[in-house]
């Protein structure tokens, strides 16, 4: 194995725990503001009361979000700091793991 890509996945695992905690109530509170949204959404296209347009919203979804993640992703599949994505995936992971409160 290469020094260089276990010292990234190192760097990456700091980085990642760091963030990780930091970002911890920040992305809860986000999930649930999106989530919340979403689940009324589904009631009210399930129950009937309002009849939502999901072929648009798959389309919207396609042309403005995916784009954006796939460049991001290109961008460190060439890049050097392809080892530091591991890494902050663990790191984040544990982040999350060893803080007791949500």
């Amino acid at each position: 194995m290469d020094i260089l890509a276990i010292t990234k996945i190192g760097l990456g695992t700091f980085l990642g725990l760091t963030i990780g905690v930091l970002l911890r109530f920040v992305l809860i509170k986000v999930l649930i503001i999106v989530g919340v949204p979403a689940a009324i959404l589904f009631f009210l296209d399930y129950s009937g009361l309002y009849k939502v347009n999901w072929l648009l919203l798959n389309e919207r979804w396609q042309v403005y979000v995916i784009p954006p993640f796939i460049s991001v992703y290109d961008y460190f599949n060439q890049h050097m700091l392809l080892g530091i994505i591991p890494g902050i995936i663990i790191g984040f992971s544990l982040g999350f793991a060893l803080t007791r409160k949500l």
